[in-house]
C-alpha cells in the first residue's frame, strides 16, 4: 500500500500526501514527501475530512437520497 500511496502523491501535482482512513477516522496507510514530513499533518486534515463525509451521508440517508 504504501508503494501505491508514494505513487499517487508522486503523479499528483503538488501533491505533499495521500492517505488511507475509514470513516472512524482511523489512519491504515500515509506517504508524505520526505521534505514535508516536518510540515504536514495529513492525519488531522483527514480526520476533519472523515466527519463531513459521515455528516454528509446522515444527511443523505436522513433525506433518503441512498
Amino acid at each position: 500500500m504504501d508503494e501505491i500511496l508514494r505513487n499517487i502523491v508522486e503523479q499528483t501535482p503538488n501533491a505533499k500526501a495521500a492517505i488511507l482512513m475509514g470513516f472512524d477516522g482511523i489512519s491504515v496507510e500515509q506517504w508524505v514527501r520526505p521534505e514535508h514530513q516536518d510540515d504536514t499533518d495529513i492525519e488531522s486534515m483527514a480526520m476533519e475530512f472523515s466527519f463531513r463525509f459521515l455528516e454528509l451521508r446522515d444527511a443523505a440517508n436522513s433525506l433518503e437520497m441512498g
